[in-house]
């Protein structure tokens, strides 16, 4: 395996990376095999697959992430196999829950965000990319043993929460948009909720940040979301931002929220803007 990716992508830590993803989704998608003799050709498959995303660059959703975890067409699928791989989503999302914070959150990014790069990782966690990298790793080896446990129960808590998480997103937006962030968010996160910006500036309460965004939106500046991914403690915005053509404001085409939560409310914020 590990010679198919160093051939395909010519680099030593991106070919371990491509290794290691594939384990993770051969581990998952196990029980598509059939035939014990085909194993090889199998995972030399996802491999090269792996490779081919890295080299087009394809950024990747939650469900590109886990290709186990692809929805068939609803119309045409076995409703058994419909369950099953809703099963497997959801026991994905049980091991993710047991992981230490430190390791969810870099593992939510990579694996089910758009923000995939170690570098832009690093930017968005505030750590180096050595930490990224050496958490990602202690991450695969934990899933791997936690999947490998799992008893395939299906927990339809997984779902509830993140349209929960979706629904607070929608409400914040709504809320910055028509200047009533404060009021909106006061339920969902703490008054002295902890920011840092993608420029290292640091922000204390809803009301500083909203002071922050207001004069944009002002502006006619505005976010659409494009993903919600969730987790108990962890939570990661997508937005895309558009301005007026006449707009003074310097506003990216794209950012990234990660919200920490604690007791069930944001205390922490984190931003990165995408620049390409």
């Amino acid at each position: 395996m590990f010679a198919v990716a160093l051939a395909m992508l010519g680099d030593v830590h991106d070919a371990e990376d491509a290794v290691q993803d594939a384990m993770l989704t051969a581990l998952i998608r196990i029980g598509d095999v059939r035939d014990p003799l085909a194993v090889g050709a199998w995972l030399r498959m996802i491999v090269r697959n792996n490779c081919r995303m890295k080299l087009r660059r394809v950024t990747t959703t939650a469900l590109d992430a886990v290709p186990a975890l692809l929805p068939h067409n609803v119309e045409m699928a076995d409703p058994q196999a419909v369950l099953e791989r809703h099963a497997e989503r959801d026991r994905v999302w049980e091991a993710l829950e047991r992981l230490p914070h430190a390791l969810r959150s870099v593992t939510m990014l990579r694996y089910f965000s758009t923000i995939t790069r170690y570098d832009q990782i690093a930017a968005l966690c505030g750590i180096p990319v050595g930490t990224v990298r050496s958490r990602l790793s202690d991450s695969r080896r934990r899933l791997s043993v936690s999947l490998l446990e799992a008893d395939g129960l299906v927990r339809s808590g997984v779902t509830r929460l993140n349209d929960r998480r979706v629904h607070e997103a929608r409400v914040a937006i709504m809320g910055l948009h028509a200047g009533t962030f404060h009021s909106e968010l006061s339920r969902y996160w703490r008054a002295d909720v902890q920011a840092v910006w993608a420029n290292g500036r640091q922000f204390h309460g809803i009301e500083d940040i909203g002071r922050l965004l207001y004069p944009s939106m002002a502006e006619g500046v505005r976010f659409h979301l494009t993903s919600v991914v969730s987790s108990s403690t962890v939570a990661i915005w997508e937005m895309n931002i558009r301005k007026p053509l006449n707009s003074r404001t310097g506003c990216p085409p794209r950012t990234a929220w990660m919200l920490a939560y604690d007791d069930d409310q944001v205390a922490t914020l984190r931003v990165f803007n995408a620049t390409d």
